[in-house]
């Protein structure tokens, strides 16, 4: 069962599941949306993913949840939990939650999210290590850094294609990492037919590395423009946003402080070797000349 098979990153999964060099998967995806059938081996159940009797219905006899619904809220990313509570009342032996940013149980994660959007990720983080050690199910949980096609096509990782103006944040010069949406639905499947190797670990995974100057120069190259660049202190863009008391500007302000900083909390060097050469990685160069490409469509 895939939750959020018509999102952002569930469809890419769901793409994954269906190819044809992949095992044959009986597939079921839940949805908050009356969305399009995506195909005739696809069932689709519609759901708001309040009620964990009710999902527990829906989950009976399944072998697997993979979870990709979004977590742009506090609600969204509450539904994780009532996601975990259905699977164990419906007994799914496997779970794969939907955290897939930053390593949330980092200590520099861990000493800033508060008030963050962070926390419930962090609680459900903690959660499913207790249920793990009781044996009540088993979890993986995949964690990317941070999805960065859609954030340069978006603007999210402060940089406006179309407008050529870029933020560099703590002046660019950190190192992170990052991965392509279609990389993630890559490694969460590879990751499925794994099952010692996985069972109740946080497996970090990253396609490329990369820092705020070189992404602006690639850029820049890309597109025979100079950007417009704003440099922003992340230590003091967080102090004004826990004083907005708003907790989008904050659990942004944490989520940039965290990535930018050089914590190690987006950065995974072994997430660079998960999978090996059976993983096929995209280079930074190719990720932003692909998102140019996009945003001047």
């Amino acid at each position: 069962m895939l939750a959020g098979g018509t999102g952002t990153l569930g469809q890419h999964i769901l793409k994954v599941l269906l190819e044809p060099t992949c095992p044959a998967f009986d597939v079921s995806i839940l949805s908050r949306s009356s969305a399009p059938n995506p195909g005739s081996r696809v069932h689709v159940y519609q759901t708001d993913y309040s009620d964990p009797s009710q999902i527990a219905k829906l989950l009976e006899g399944q072998d697997i949840l993979i979870s990709a619904i979004r977590s742009s809220s506090l609600s969204d990313a509450l539904h994780e939990d009532v996601l975990l509570s259905a699977a164990i009342m419906a007994r799914v032996p496997r779970y794969f939650p939907g955290e897939y940013t930053l390593d949330v149980t980092h200590p520099s994660t861990l000493e800033i999210a508060f008030g963050s959007g962070l926390v419930p990720k962090i609680a459900l983080a903690e959660r499913l290590e207790r249920e793990g050690a009781e044996g009540r199910i088993e979890w993986t949980t995949i964690v990317c850094g941070g999805f960065l096609d859609w954030g340069l096509q978006h603007g999210s990782t402060g940089f406006h294609i179309k407008e050529r103006k870029a933020t560099l944040n703590d002046g660019g010069t950190h190192m992170a990492t990052g991965c392509t949406l279609a990389f993630v639905a890559a490694c969460v499947v590879k990751a499925i037919t794994l099952r010692d190797e996985v069972k109740n670990k946080r497996v970090r995974i990253a396609e490329v590395r990369y820092s705020g100057l070189e992404i602006l120069h690639l850029l820049e190259k890309a597109t025979s423009a100079a950007f417009e660049v704003e440099d922003v202190n992340t230590e003091e863009n967080l102090v004004k946003a826990r004083n907005s008391r708003n907790m989008l500007q904050i659990t942004l302000a944490v989520l940039k402080r965290l990535i930018y900083n050089g914590s190690g909390a987006a950065y995974f060097e072994d997430g660079l070797e998960w999978g090996g050469k059976v993983m096929a990685r995209k280079t930074l160069k190719e990720i932003v000349d692909e998102a140019v490409e996009v945003c001047n469509n």
